[in-house]
């Protein structure tokens, strides 16, 4: 060996030391999959759980649905605030006596009773309506289409209850302050609303 030539050990000093292996690609899959399991479970923690949060600052808001005085049943009560500065749900389901809780919904977050404002009520009726109204099929022209339309339109206006002007914002007549100290009661009588013919 000539004088200052580098001496290269035939094996590395720390080779035998440590028996080092590139991971393979198993493994890289296999962590790649925990981490997105993990990942899976904490979005379902923190939004996908299925019983709402409570609302706070609600107050109890009741409204009373009648015709002629008689309480009606089934009927939709929705409070739409005047001055929207985000979308809630506040609505509400008549019972047999006629009276619907008012209830909140912001996403996944709910409670009952509307949070104190200006609201504009709105009331809608549900029908079950004859099978002989059901369309047939996807063969049905135009023509009978705009038939059965005009039936089942002529069968609701028979059968209604609620006068349609209550079923659109712009519209309705009833509005309903709900208090920061005693919440809103409200009783409707739909009766009143009514057109009579000529």
């Amino acid at each position: 060996m000539e004088f200052g030539e580098p001496t290269v050990p035939a094996t590395a000093p720390n080779q035998n030391r440590f028996n080092h292996k590139e991971p393979s690609t198993d493994f890289y899959v296999h962590q790649i999959t925990m981490r997105f399991i993990v990942v899976l479970v904490l979005l379902c923690l923190a939004g996908c759980s299925s019983k709402p949060v409570e609302l706070r600052g609600l107050k109890l808001v009741t409204v009373t649905v009648q015709d002629d005085g008689n309480p009606l049943e089934g009927i939709l009560v929705l409070l739409t605030p005047k001055e929207v500065q985000f979308l809630r749900g506040c609505n509400g389901v008549t019972d047999s006596k006629g009276k619907a809780i008012i209830r909140t919904s912001v996403r996944q977050r709910s409670g009952v009773g509307a949070a104190p404002g200006e609201y504009k009520v709105l009331l809608q009726q549900t029908f079950a309506m004859p099978d002989d109204f059901e369309a047939k099929g996807t063969t049905s022209s135009p023509q009978e289409q705009e038939i059965l339309q005009a039936k089942r339109k002529a069968w609701i206006d028979k059968h209604r209850t609620v006068p349609e002007i209550f079923e659109q914002n712009a519209t309705t007549p009833i509005e309903l302050t709900v208090d920061e100290s005693n919440g809103g009661q409200l009783v409707v009588d739909v009766a009143k609303y009514k057109t009579t013919g000529p």
